[in-house]
């Protein structure tokens, strides 16, 4: 992992043509119990409200394009909502032989991209007002994301997928950002064994066929 860790940071100085410095630093500690008994399982930081957008990205979206396009597409998904809070964007390393070569019989329901993606990025720019009324907030937040970020992801990797648990639930195209060309057969999976629709959640299959209010908890056929 050091050699691995430290050829990364030799690429990006190399890339960078001397203006920027990484300098590796390399955790050590006599056991494991050692370096984790002062904060297990703990974060050192909480209580952020607000809303995210991620897309999977592959060769195409980060090696097989023009340098400058793949800046531009990383300024445009750093901007915020709000100029005086900033963003944030995380990457989360996907790629592997692992995904690539699983069976198609084993592959489930998961988005293909899955198994071309090198990277998970994230990308937090829109804060929310937790003592504001949910639903306007909510609305808020997806109408500003469904006007400069979203775009911006279909542009950069239309078709690339996204992951639910760090997504934009309310994204126009969240069924196919979620569930790519799985979606029609995993819906009618969902009619079979759950017609009543017992298992709900915001960007689940068959999701935009009820109305949940968020004040009065009630969820509705439409």
């Amino acid at each position: 992992m050091n050699s691995t860790v430290n050829k990364l940071a030799s690429q990006i100085q190399t890339a960078a043509h001397g203006r920027v410095t990484v300098t590796p630093q390399t955790p050590s500690s006599g056991s494991y119990w050692d370096s984790t008994k002062p904060n297990p399982l703990a974060s050192q930081s909480s209580g952020a409200s607000g809303m995210m957008t991620s897309r999977l990205l592959g060769r195409a979206e980060l090696v097989d394009l023009p340098r400058a396009d793949l800046r531009s597409y990383l300024q445009q998904i750093l901007v915020s909502s709000d100029r005086d809070s900033g963003s944030m964007t995380l990457f989360g390393l996907q790629g592997g032989p692992g995904p690539a070569r699983t069976p198609a019989e084993r592959r489930g329901s998961v988005h293909p991209a899955w198994r071309t993606a090198y990277v998970h990025a994230m990308t937090y720019g829109a804060p929310l007002d937790a003592t504001a009324d949910a639903s306007k907030a909510l609305a808020a937040a997806s109408e500003w994301y469904e006007s400069h970020i979203e775009p911006v992801w279909r542009n950069w990797a239309l078709g690339g997928g996204s992951y639910a648990n760090e997504g934009n639930v309310f994204s126009s195209t969240w069924k196919e950002d979620f569930y790519g060309e799985n979606y029609d057969r995993l819906l009618g999976i969902k009619h079979k064994y759950d017609p009543s629709m017992s298992l709900f959640v915001y960007g689940g299959v068959g999701s935009d066929e009820w109305e949940y209010d968020l004040h009065s908890g009630l969820l509705c056929e439409k």
